[in-house]
């Protein structure tokens, strides 16, 4: 059974792929929002827990893997999708040594990661 209620954050630094992800996530039953950094994450996390965060690699600051490395640490049960403009096997490995569950080509497939969304979704705890 696929859950109706996901939280999804999308952590990326170029705002007008943010925008387009966060507008295309946004759907019945999908809340997603955007946030520029980690920095940005963190304040957002003192407010809200996520379902499932899509992730950048190349962020200011704190790069895509030393966070996902942290939420999973914190939130074992959250879905992590990476995504990186670097194509080779190498970087995907790194990404789920970090915790990714699936690491994506950047510019993702829309249709790809909704699917991975949809995914993921299956084995995410139900919202309370």
């Amino acid at each position: 059974m696929t859950n109706t209620n996901i939280n999804i954050v999308v952590v990326e630094d170029n705002d007008l792929l943010r925008e387009e992800m966060v507008s295309f996530l946004t759907r019945p039953g999908w809340q997603a929002h955007g946030v520029g950094s980690g920095k940005d994450l963190n304040v957002w996390l003192k407010q809200e827990t996520p379902h499932l965060v899509v992730l950048d690699v190349n962020l200011p600051f704190e790069d895509g893997y030393m966070i996902a490395s942290r939420l999973r640490s914190r939130y074992p049960l959250i879905g992590i999708v990476i995504m990186t403009a670097r194509a080779l096997h190498g970087e995907r490995v790194i990404g789920y040594e970090a915790g990714a569950d699936v690491c994506l080509t950047k510019p993702p497939s829309i249709r790809e990661l909704a699917a991975v969304v949809q995914n993921l979704s299956r084995r995410l705890p139900m919202p309370v």
